[in-house]
Parts: C-alpha cells; structure tokens; sequence
C-alpha cells in the first residue's frame, strides 16, 4: 500500500483518496502493533491533508499518541 501511495500522489485523484488510503495503513499498522509507525502515518495525513473529511478523527489519534498521563499539558492537537 505505500507503494502504491507514493507512486500515485501526482495522479488525478479525488481529494480524499490519499488520506483515506494513508488513514487504512495507520489502521492496519496500529492493529499490528506498529504504533509508532501508525502515529507517523496520521501525522502525515494531518500536515498534508486539512481538509480529509476524518481529519478530526486524526487529530484526535495523533493527540491520543502524544498524550503521558504524566503531562502537564495537553497535546498541540486538543489546543484548537
């Protein structure tokens, strides 16, 4: 699936077929247990894609992935 992601990100797409397509790999790699991998994958679809129709969604996971419960402070993503 990256590979395919990278090799049509210069295509005629719609608008949400990308990060739809990045938000099932974080999916995937999260039910996997690659979380780390999974977070890098939802941040990247929150700087590339604002206007992904889940975008909320993937703010709240890149928050859930950011937030110790020894913190002080709540993630940059809750801060809206």
């Amino acid at each position: 699936l990256e590979a395919y992601l990278n090799s049509n990100l210069d295509k005629d797409l719609s608008k949400d077929s990308i990060p739809s397509l990045y938000h099932l790999l974080a999916d995937d790699l999260e039910s996997n247990r690659n979380f780390q991998k999974a977070y890098e994958i939802l941040k990247t679809i929150s700087r590339l894609y604002p206007d992904y129709h889940k975008i909320s969604e993937i703010n709240r996971r890149v928050g859930s992935f950011e937030f110790n419960s020894n913190s002080e402070s709540f993630p940059a993503m809750y801060e809206e």
